[in-house]
């Protein structure tokens, strides 16, 4: 009979076997706790159980339950949610990952958050995070890992205020995200090869989230009118129901229109394998020597495994590298310079509520609800000062 391998769970930090398409936890990695845990586990494997039981809900800890809501979040959320829950599950275990389950009450929970206060994390992210923590528990009743009323006590716990002192600290607020500026982008355009200056310039006109240009393919897009739209297969609010579409008018389209001719309806407009052939003919133009062969025997024999698509973070490394290269070494110059793709949309936003109100940029930016958008525009303060002129 094979004896199943422990593993570390990695996001939990904690040992784990897979049997029997079930999960049996164990303790802290490396702890003593553990060692016995499996020890007595294999011992009744052996004997003839041909499925030990894994630890009945009055000794669940904290660790078993994190690991378990992980490994179903990871089937159910996007990449940059998941992120989110490893951040918070992190902080929790380092808290009370051995406190059994039963135990955890809003007093643990204020521990958590003050351990996050002490950390430096600002107080929207800390609420944010706390609620990700009641999230992993409300899933635990649902399983039948948690009493409710466990889940019931977590809820009452009040969110911090601003300038409210947690523990020994008062969290800091946190910066808001400002909207890239003209200079920024005609900047950093002149780094980047053709495809990515196109991709940033679409970006910058449709005021699009990054995660639907990347994935924006031919079949996506009605070009019956002479106004575009695109429809993209997936986007962030598809599981409560929303659609979503984008106007593309006549100076994104003269933009777009070469990545749609001659392709297949679902092969993705923009390819990185395009961007590196793009840079190597620029290198390649560049060389002052003989170009040789060697970096084609290279790639012979290690071929470089490419997304047939871009994703958020590939795009946004594009332009951080850019921004790296301009700066050199220069810290400020860098964070004077370099932005973060979402913030193109932030600049949209902004534009679009100035010159025509607030409900044309939400609907221009696919909002659902006019509060989101007024996160993302900012309030044009001249627009403000003329009419504090006008009328006194």
């Amino acid at each position: 009979m094979r004896i199943p391998e422990r593993k570390v769970h990695k996001a939990s930090g904690h040992d784990r076997v897979r049997w029997n398409k079930e999960e049996y936890w164990f303790g802290k990695h490396g702890s003593q706790e553990s060692d016995d845990r499996y020890k007595a586990w294999v011992a009744e494997l052996l004997a003839g159980n041909p499925d030990p039981p894994s630890r009945p809900r009055q000794l669940l800890e904290v660790d078993e339950l994190a690991g378990r809501f992980l490994d179903m979040a990871k089937r159910r959320y996007s990449r940059g949610e998941y992120h989110n829950l490893r951040q918070a599950i992190g902080a929790l275990l380092k808290k009370h990952g051995d406190t059994r389950v039963d135990n955890f009450g809003p007093k643990a929970l204020i521990e958590v958050r003050e351990a996050m206060a002490t950390a430096g994390w600002p107080r929207p992210r800390i609420n944010e995070q706390i609620n990700r923590v009641r999230r992993i528990f409300r899933w635990g009743v649902s399983q039948e890992l948690v009493h409710v009323h466990t889940s019931l006590a977590l809820r009452e716990l009040l969110p911090i205020r601003k300038g409210e002192k947690v523990g020994d600290v008062v969290p800091p607020e946190s910066t808001p995200v400002k909207p890239a500026k003209a200079s920024q982008i005609e900047q950093i355009l002149p780094e980047l090869v053709p495809q990515l200056v196109d991709m940033l310039q679409l970006h910058a006109i449709v005021g699009m989230r990054p995660g639907d240009l990347v994935i924006m393919r031919p079949g996506d897009i009605d070009r019956s009118d002479d106004v575009w739209v695109y429809r993209p297969a997936s986007h962030k609010n598809e599981w409560r129901g929303q659609h979503l579409a984008y106007a593309i008018g006549p100076r994104a389209q003269k933009i777009l229109a070469p990545y749609l001719e001659n392709r297949k309806p679902h092969v993705p407009c923009f390819q990185p394998a395009v961007t590196r052939k793009q840079r190597q003919e620029i290198v390649h133009a560049k060389r002052k020597t003989k170009r040789t062969n060697q970096a084609t025997k290279r790639l012979i024999k290690r071929p470089m495994k490419i997304k047939d698509h871009y994703t958020t973070q590939s795009y946004g490394r594009a332009i951080r590298r850019a921004a790296e290269r301009l700066t050199k070494d220069d810290r400020e110059a860098f964070l004077a310079l370099h932005f973060a793709p979402n913030r193109l949309r932030h600049t949209k936003a902004t534009e679009l509520r100035a010159s025509h109100g607030i409900e044309a940029a939400r609907v221009a930016l696919g909002h659902s609800n006019i509060s989101t958008t007024l996160i993302y525009a900012e309030a044009d303060l001249a627009k403000a000062k003329a009419i504090a002129l006008e009328s006194g």
